[in-house]
């Protein structure tokens, strides 16, 4: 088995479904888990890809794993009426992250980060926070403190392996060893090359999962480099970790009764968004952009984070890109990402969906586009039934009364951050000048 955690910057999934369901099987068919989990994981008894689906897979499915059905039917006696979560009914996390430093000494190897990769993990770990909760916020009231003492915890390891009952084991240490609260505490764990939780590997394309123990929550993450920045642009730690965080602040005590709030725009289901931001003057987050992968240069961002899911897309697979590329509730982009044109109408074009407008690499996906006179490139967007329609509409509407009248229209749009060189953009906002 391989012990390096290699491809961190790929898209990886996240573990915590697979983790649900072998837990939850163990509890109601101990005969297909030992009570103590194998040092190679739950996925050496169950094939992960079956782990992973086991909440999803029908009757027919689960026949050829008899212990399965079983389990199956159990499971679905014992749980909630109705597939809606209200958020106002879910209890979300209200507390303190703790950034933990574990040395794992492998047969006389010593695994473990640089103090000043982990200073940078918590210096990110601060700025992101208040992003993360703008996002979760709207799923219930949470709340997410950064401790700023990194935790530091070391441990035996053969064979440079470890599974997640052995993990569990270090959770717990640290809680106790540390005085920490187990309800108002989730400890996060990041795995350094050379070791492998077996129930989170790395080379598997897992990114991690976040369980609790103890009524504890915790994180577990893969991540990858050395020298990590704030900013992240080989996207070493800050995916990963942040998918863990805002999943575990909805979903605290891991369990089926709240949604797994990132993975429908994550590589679970083949639909990674990240989220970008900077900060002002007093290190509050600010929403720049949302696109599929990091921007290269010029686009400056201070951080980003996974992208969190709609409430209402929570539970599609994949979802809509209007449920991944928004900004948080109450938040606004950037001053310095919108740019203004101004002038009259030189021309107004509605078309049919999937028609876009410019070349392949200056293409906007969109149904409305216009060109202002003097202005470089053209300006538009959708016409969709999404949560923009009835504003769009009504943009429709005063674009076709600034073309009857031949008035001055000022325009706000955005280019896309990861294309550069582009002068083609997307409206926020249309005004009619006189």
């Amino acid at each position: 088995m391989s012990t390096i955690n290699t491809n961190v910057s790929q898209d990886r999934i996240c573990a915590t479904r697979a983790m649900k369901n072998a837990k939850h099987i163990r509890a109601v068919a101990p005969q297909v888990f030992p009570a103590v989990e194998p040092l190679d994981g739950f996925a050496s008894v169950l094939p992960f890809d079956v782990l992973n689906r086991f909440h999803r897979m029908t009757d027919d499915e689960l026949r050829r794993h008899p212990h399965l059905l079983e389990a199956a039917h159990k499971l679905r006696q014992r749980a909630p009426s109705g597939s809606a979560l209200s958020a106002t009914s879910l209890s979300l996390f209200k507390g303190t992250v703790h950034l933990a430093k574990i040395t794992f000494n492998d047969d006389g190897a010593i695994r473990t980060f640089s103090d000043a990769d982990m200073a940078t993990v918590l210096q990110y770990l601060k700025v992101a926070a208040p992003a993360i909760i703008e996002y979760t916020s709207q799923y219930g009231e949470c709340r997410l403190d950064v401790s700023p003492n990194i935790l530091q915890l070391q441990v035996d390891v053969h064979l440079g392996k470890y599974n997640d009952d052995m993990l569990q084991g270090f959770i717990k240490t640290l809680l106790s060893s540390n005085n920490l609260p187990h309800k108002s505490s989730c400890i996060v764990v990041f795995n350094p090359d050379g070791v492998v939780n077996t129930d989170g590997d790395g080379s598997k394309g897992i990114g991690g999962y976040h369980d609790s123990v103890s009524g504890s929550p915790y994180c577990f993450c893969n991540v990858g480099g050395s020298n990590y920045t704030v900013q992240d642009r080989q996207n070493h730690y800050a995916e990963t970790l942040s998918h863990e965080l805002a999943e575990m602040v909805v979903d605290p005590q891991a369990d089926f009764s709240n949604p797994e709030v990132c993975d429908a725009c994550a590589g679970n289901c083949n639909n990674k968004w990240l989220a970008f931001f900077a900060t002002d003057s007093s290190g509050a987050p600010h929403y720049l952009e949302s696109a599929r992968k990091v921007p290269p240069p010029p686009f400056n961002h201070d951080f980003f984070i996974a992208a969190v899911a709609r409430p209402k897309n929570a539970n599609d697979c994949p979802p809509p890109e209007s449920g991944c590329n928004y900004a948080a509730p109450g938040d606004k982009q950037s001053p310095g990402q919108i740019k203004t044109a101004t002038g009259k109408l030189a021309f107004l074009r509605v078309h049919r969906l999937g028609s876009g407008f410019g070349p392949p690499a200056d293409f906007i996906d969109v149904e409305v586009v216009i060109g202002i006179k003097g202005a470089q490139g053209a300006f538009g967007f959708t016409l969709r039934n999404d949560d923009n329609r009835f504003a769009h509409q009504g943009m429709l509407d005063l674009l076709r009364d600034v073309h009857r009248s031949d008035t001055v229209v000022e325009v706000e749009y955005t280019l896309a951050p990861e294309k550069f060189g582009t002068i083609n953009g997307t409206i926020l906002r249309v005004t009619r000048r006189k």
